[in-house]
């Protein structure tokens, strides 16, 4: 049977979706959009109208629907299935002995000083945490938000997307990292936040926050550097995408990957797990999946780096830093004792 889907019917599942998946209303979930193109599956990269077997015109409307909401927008957990409920509830946090916020504290400890008493203060902000499926787009845009999310494992994104369906990823965020810091003095945002692999996040309220900016002014200052250091990677991305080679934005993105984990202990000197896919990569370098292939395999050619199995391997460092003329300064690296 050949792999494809007819996407007709979409529209249908996108009004309905509470129906089929009764928790997306109650965590503001929503599925993650298909790709541009009502007939492109995300898994086989061509036009597939016709040929799916649910199609409309030889199972009627009603298994073109069923096969649409299986379909729309691809997914991780099978050719035409996708994840997009969280576990039920949140957990609240156990006081004394928590490790929830151990990455963050390495991260921020790279940088600055963090005092006993500021880090009491930020283990009593994280209030609770919950557990997200992958491809699920958890915070949308114009949302009302009363909590910041700090990311405690797995990948996700800030993405904008167009009206037809494409998407570009605006910072990748890993374990350790506010993914919406500025929602604190914003309230609601400009862009969306979607899950790239299944995540573990913690809720901290913005009353938390307050009483944080109103006893511990260091403290806030660290914070705000976070968010300046977002619009330093987001510049740097502007960069890539206007400026780079399809191969140097792959390597550049390889690079402030490494740094970035290995400040939080999750990378080694030769490399680091990273689990997403090429059309992931192509959303975030701004390229096709086709190009993304063809710059990993030049790469590999090169003998710079590799990416095989969910895992990036830097085999000649100073070369892919090169290559990309990958300048850390921008992830302001040394520490800030102000």
């Amino acid at each position: 049977m050949r792999s494809g889907c007819n996407l007709a019917g979409a529209e249908a599942f996108d009004a309905n979706a509470s129906l089929f998946h009764p928790y997306l209303e109650q965590y503001r979930i929503r599925p993650r959009r298909r790709r541009a193109g009502a007939d492109r599956c995300r898994h086989s990269h061509r036009r597939c109208a016709g040929q799916h077997p649910f199609d409309r015109q030889r199972r009627g409307a009603q298994w073109a629907d069923r096969a649409a909401r299986a379909c729309a927008g691809g997914g991780r957990s099978g050719p035409h299935r996708r994840r997009v409920s969280v576990r039920r509830g949140l957990r609240p946090v156990r006081r004394g002995g928590a490790k929830v916020i151990d990455r963050l504290l390495a991260k921020l400890r790279r940088r600055d000083e963090i005092s006993a008493e500021e880090e009491e203060a930020l283990r009593d902000a994280v209030t609770e945490t919950a557990e997200l499926r992958a491809d699920v787009t958890f915070i949308r845009r114009g949302q009302r938000l009363h909590q910041s999310t700090l990311l405690l494992s797995g990948l996700m994104c800030r993405y904008k997307d167009l009206r037809n369906g494409e998407r570009q990823v605006t910072e990748l965020h890993v374990a350790g990292d506010f993914a919406d810091l500025h929602s604190f003095t914003l309230k609601t945002l400009d862009h969306e936040l979607m899950t790239l692999t299944p995540c573990t996040i913690g809720l901290v309220p913005h009353e938390k926050l307050t009483r944080i900016t109103e006893r511990f002014p260091h403290l806030t200052r660290v914070l705000w550097f976070q968010t300046n250091l977002d619009a330093a990677i987001h510049r740097e991305w502007e960069v890539s995408l206007g400026r780079r080679d399809a191969a140097a934005r792959l390597a550049h993105l390889f690079c402030e990957l490494q740094v970035r984990l290995e400040i939080v202990g999750m990378a080694e000197a030769d490399g680091y797990d990273l689990a997403l896919t090429q059309t992931d990569l192509s959303e975030c370098v701004g390229i096709t999946p086709v190009h993304v292939n063809r710059s990993l395999k030049l790469l590999r050619e090169d003998g710079l780096a590799e990416f095989r199995e969910r895992r990036v391997t830097l085999l000649d460092r100073a070369g892919l830093e090169r290559a990309a003329e990958f300048d850390p300064g921008y992830l302001y690296l040394e520490p800030r004792l102000a």
